[in-house]
Order: C-alpha cells, then structure tokens, then sequence
C-alpha cells in the first residue's frame, strides 16, 4: 500500500497491489482518490542533498505552526514509509487549520547541516538543497486521474 498526493490537490490517495499472494493469483492493482473537498491546509517538501544522500533519506524534520495562537510542532523524517509498500521521498506534510509556519528546521542526514526557514506560505511544494538557504517554490499542476465523486476509485492490471 502506498499514500500519496498522486493528483496533486492537497489530500493523500492511496495505491495497492490487489494480487501476488501465490502463483498465479492476478488481481487488479487498485487507485483510490480522495473524494473530500476540506479547508485544511498543508506542505510538501523534496529535498536535495549536496553532502547528505541526494534524496535526503533519514533527514529529520521539525514544523513549528500556529492557529488561533496556539502553537504545535510536527516532526517528519525522510524516508519510504514501509517495507511491503513505499511512499514517495518528497515530504508530505497535513497542517489541519493552521495557516501560519513559523519554522522550518531541517537536520540532514550523513552531514549533519542544519537549515533554518521562517514565515512559510502553506500549500506549496518546496525544493529545499542542502546548504543553501532558500526555498525554491516548485508549481504543481493538478492530475485529472479519470474518477469523479460517485466513483473513487480505479482498477489497473499489474
């Protein structure tokens, strides 16, 4: 099973390979879009290591928020997520309603480098390379994967 924004609208969808229990046992691999609309904001993140692996893999992550003047913390670290299915390496991150980002600090993993930004605009995708510091905004442009709300979901032959 693999979570991933596969459509680039802001919420996670999900894959899973159906099949490959024994021999012989072909089954459609299966794609769910997230159908919800929601207010909820959130931020993604590729990173791009220059001392570090390219990937970034092991890097750790720390997200300082604010809403309604409460502050709360999310920490992430790079990495694919499983072992019998993978998620992608760029970070993937849920804010709720919180709508402001004080702080981003990134500790890079094999190098140790700590990078620090303030005052980030949610709902973007970041590139972030290592030892330079700052963020470069990456456009995403929404996939139409063939589903509607009445239909979710999608199957596909491995």
């Amino acid at each position: 099973v693999s979570f991933a924004d596969l459509d680039n609208d802001g919420d996670q969808d999900v894959h899973t390979v159906m099949g490959g229990a024994f021999e012989g046992d072909i089954y459609f691999n299966s794609l769910y879009k997230n159908p919800y609309d929601n207010e909820n904001n959130w931020l993604k993140l590729k990173l791009e290591g220059v001392e570090a692996n390219k990937a970034g893999i092991g890097s750790k992550i720390k997200l300082i928020l604010e809403e309604n003047g409460v502050e709360r913390t999310i920490y992430r670290e790079v990495n694919s997520g499983g072992s019998f299915g993978c998620n992608p390496l760029r970070i993937e991150i849920g804010l709720g309603k919180a709508n402001i980002i004080k702080k981003l600090e990134i500790i890079w993993a094999g190098s140790g480098t700590i990078q620090n930004f303030n005052d980030i605009d949610p709902n973007n995708l970041f590139l972030i390379k290592e030892k330079i510091n700052q963020l470069e905004k990456i456009d995403l442009k929404q996939i139409n994967l063939g589903m509607n709300n009445t239909n979710n979901h999608f199957h596909h032959q491995q």
